[in-house]
């Protein structure tokens, strides 16, 4: 893909981020300029500095004159010594507003990366590792940060030192210029070869540390797996696999990246002494009409100018190398952010101010990777209503409450809401009407009051509390030390399953959404935080239209209606009482659960 591009097409689309930040980049490239050009006049110190002290060393003739070119030797350490502040005030500018300009990319850059991911659907999401992505915002980032580096220092500094220590030397002596010129070559072409090396071995590289931070992240999230089957050992042998995998990969990178600075530094320490005998020789042929003692300073100043220019040829060529290191990564971030959403609000999409009439499925199809889940699904559910959804693994129970959610995409038929089609409906306001609790209750490493306060941020404290009271946990906050502040945890590890579950059930309580769909809210409870988050469930369940995914059959006996889902397809629908009546899927279901016989003829 990022061949298809070009290699320069992800360096150019993350550049984009640059655009905003124009006067901090001219400010830097300024600064740069402006160090070079003040290394460039101390070289050119040496000009008047050989003359004085030629003067010196044989003799100015009179005692004034002499004095004289003394006066002219101390005024050039005079003028290097006031120099001196000046240029470390200028690198310090550049350096300061090169890392200003890169940091600030980065952080915009990890920011839109940010936004491209959070719209997409859950389907994106489970068809990618979540190692691949944390690589992808954090080392692949941090990799994309050398082009920032190289494309705003190391490389504009290399730039201008070659140009300005060319025109040193052009200046000192043209001719012997050409002759340094014949180096070029020998510097380019193996660069060239060794560049594509490198962004091949740093894609490579990437993408074993992917699987590295992938593996990382599956270890720390099963750790109690891990350590319930005693598998610490063959965890910790895998990790060492794909690090050395990965170690083998970044060594061959390495080898390339050593390579193109040994030549750099072979060809600018073989031309120094080619330079310097050549030098010798052209003026003592003759190339010059002046002695030899007089043209000390502008061999000096010539052989000051190559070494810029070198220096600068040095800076471009590691910077360039380098930048060829982090194009792999900005190829992979470009591949998330031109990735567009699959689920986005149509153009004639409306909002739902509140849901007046109630959810009707007419004739609903769907599956994905090739499987079916749903098929030819119609019922209605209607304000205030609460239907309970019955059925085996894999049923397709908890795919409705995803469609309802428009999570997914239907394949055939539609999801109204008060006659509206979710798909005309804008997703900020479908989820705005929608609560939702399930069986997997995720809370974040925040406080219990910001984990409740999370769908309604500007809720009060006084609102947050009135929720947890109806929840059936406000007793339980505040018996804890900071009360209401309290962590808690990653993924709630702080709380037991039955607090996790009425925080969420507050959090749901405080939203006030006006569908509720409970999806194995009360799966895994223990017989006592059941009975709690029962009563709690009750209360949230009050006036709002609800819908219940169960295997529970005894918790919805009692609801309006009951719908029984058998291999994607609705088998049956009624009251409890009415689907005892038939000898159908849910009598088997019933019968099932309280180890019973199947019903006759079944």
């Amino acid at each position: 893909m990022s061949e298809q591009r070009g290699q320069w097409q992800g360096v150019k689309r993350v550049l984009r981020f640059a655009r905003r930040h124009w006067l901090l980049i001219a400010l830097s490239l300024a600064a740069t300029a402006a160090s070079t050009s003040a290394d460039v006049y101390f070289v050119t110190l040496m000009l008047p500095f050989a003359n004085a002290a030629r003067k010196v060393l044989h003799g100015a003739g009179p005692a004034v004159q002499s004095g004289l070119a003394t006066d002219d030797l101390k005024r050039v350490g005079l003028i290097a010594l006031g120099l001196a502040p000046v240029i470390g005030i200028l690198f310090f500018v550049r350096d300061y507003l090169q890392g200003r300009v890169t940091w600030q990319l980065i952080v915009d850059l990890r920011n839109a990366l940010c936004r491209a991911l959070m719209p997409q659907s859950l389907s994106y999401f489970e068809g990618r590792r979540s190692g691949d992505l944390m690589s992808r915002i954090t080392n692949d980032v941090g990799k994309a940060q050398g082009v920032f580096n190289q494309l705003f220092a190391s490389i504009p500094e290399g730039l201008s030192y070659v140009l300005a220590g060319v025109a040193l030397a052009a200046w000192a002596n043209w001719r012997l210029l050409l002759i340094s010129a014949v180096g070029v070559p020998l510097v380019v072409l193996p660069i060239g070869y060794l560049s594509k090396r490198i962004r091949r071995y740093g894609r490579e590289g990437l993408e074993k540390l992917a699987d590295l931070t992938d593996l990382m992240s599956q270890m720390f999230s099963g750790i109690r797996v891990i350590k319930a089957f005693k598998m610490e050992d063959a965890e910790t042998q895998e990790f060492e696999n794909v690090n050395r995998r990965y170690l083998h990969k970044m060594m061959k990178m390495v080898t390339a990246q050593g390579l193109s600075v040994g030549t750099i530094e072979f060809v600018a320490r073989g031309f120094a002494g080619v330079g310097v005998i050549v030098g010798a020789w052209y003026l003592s042929r003759g190339g010059v009409n002046v002695d030899l003692g007089a043209e000390i300073g502008p061999l000096a100043v010539f052989i000051g100018g190559n070494y810029l220019a070198f220096t600068g040829v040095r800076k471009f060529i590691k910077g360039y190398t380098q930048l060829q290191e982090s194009i792999p990564a900005t190829d992979r971030i470009l591949e998330l952010l031109e990735e567009v959403p699959s689920l986005r609000d149509a153009p004639d999409a409306v909002a739902l101010p509140r849901v007046d009439r109630g959810i009707a499925f007419d004739r609903v199809s769907f599956g994905y990777n090739d499987e079916t889940i749903l098929r030819d699904v119609s019922f209605q559910l209607r304000k205030g209503e609460t239907v309970a959804v019955v059925g085996r693994s894999g049923a397709g129970k908890s795919t409705l409450v995803a469609l309802i959610a428009r999570f997914y995409e239907v394949g055939a038929g539609s999801v109204t809401i008060d006659g509206t089609d979710v798909r005309r409906i804008t997703r900020e306001s479908l989820l705005d009407r929608l609560a939702i609790v399930t069986q997997q209750t995720f809370l974040f490493n925040r406080s219990i009051a910001d984990n409740i306060r999370y769908g309604r941020r500007d809720a009060t404290q006084e609102e947050v509390e009135q929720a947890a009271r109806a929840a059936n946990i406000h007793d339980f906050i505040v018996s804890q030390p900071e009360g209401y502040n309290a962590l808690c945890g990653e993924f709630g590890a702080k709380l037991s399953g039955g607090q996790r579950q009425r925080i969420a059930i507050a959090r749901a309580l405080l939203k006030n959404a006006d569908i509720l769909v409970l999806d194995e809210a009360m799966a895994g409870l223990d017989s006592e935080s059941e009975s709690v988050v029962r009563e709690a469930l009750a209360n949230l369940m009050r006036g709002r239209t609800t819908l219940v995914i169960t295997h529970d059959l005894p918790t919805i006996q009692d609801a309006d209606r009951i719908l029984v889902l058998k291999d994607g397809r609705l088998a049956g629908q009624g009251t409890h009482a009415e689907l005892m009546a038939q000898a159908g899927e849910y009598r088997s279901l019933y019968a099932f659960e309280f180890g019973g016989p199947p019903p006759a003829g079944k």
